[in-house]
């Protein structure tokens, strides 16, 4: 058997310490499907070419897009929609990691 060195050798040891700081102020979000945030997403987009509520919806219903409880999209649920996506995307971006500091020992 072969050996694996040196019994008088001498073995450095590198040591991390790191103290982290979360700040959270939000409350977890919940998990939304993949296919609905598909459907938010190009909401999103047209509102952002500047069309309102009702015209989204009016698109989006010509465009084949389906609402996942409702027949088809009207402008309120649009308008809601939206309003809760966008706040979703604010908190989204309250949750931060720190390091606060960071050891390196060499043992």
């Amino acid at each position: 058997m072969k050996s694996m060195g040196q019994l008088d050798e001498k073995v450095r040891l590198i040591r991390l310490r790191f103290k982290v700081s979360l700040t959270s102020r939000g409350t977890p979000l919940p998990v939304i499907d993949r296919d609905q945030i598909i459907v938010l997403n190009e909401m999103f987009r047209l509102s952002g070419e500047g069309l309102n509520a009702v015209q989204i919806a009016a698109r989006m219903n010509d465009t084949g897009w389906k609402p996942k409880l409702v027949g088809a999209f009207y402008g309120k649920l649009v308008w809601a929609s939206l309003k809760k996506y966008r706040q979703r995307l604010a908190r989204e971006h309250d949750y931060v990691v720190h390091i606060v500091e960071e050891y390196l020992e060499f043992c």
